[in-house]
């Protein structure tokens, strides 16, 4: 809930990659008329001004990355997630809630300058 209020309050920008593939994850995993629906739909998917995109290319439904960031992350599925901070000119951070994988990439992902924020370290 701190991520969530600092967004509403705050000037932070959140950029996705231009085909709405993350929109879309989080369409797809979100129930509708649940606090989290209304949670994602008015907070955090993308508003106007509020929103950048980045471009990013995909094949088969995978984002492609450059070689060298491609053998860091091994889940296709966030592939996207990093091939959008990787494109975008501020290099704007991950955030991550559970996703235990990000444990595994965020010390290389740095290495980069694609930093990993980790909401709920202890929960991972």
């Amino acid at each position: 809930m701190d991520f969530v209020l600092h967004f509403q309050t705050s000037d932070t920008i959140l950029v996705v990659d231009n085909l709405y593939k993350i929109v879309g994850e989080y369409q797809r995993c979100l129930v509708p008329q649940t606090p989290a629906y209304e949670l994602g739909n008015r907070t955090l998917l993308p508003r106007g001004r509020r929103t950048n995109y980045a471009n990013v290319d995909f094949q088969d439904g995978i984002a492609i990355l450059p070689p060298h960031l491609d053998e860091i992350v091994t889940d296709n599925d966030d592939k996207k997630f990093v091939a959008v901070a990787d494109e975008h000119n501020e290099k704007p951070p991950i955030i991550n809630a559970t996703d235990g994988g990000w444990l595994d990439w965020e010390d290389r992902l740095r290495d980069y300058n694609i930093e990993v924020i980790q909401l709920c370290p202890s929960e991972l």
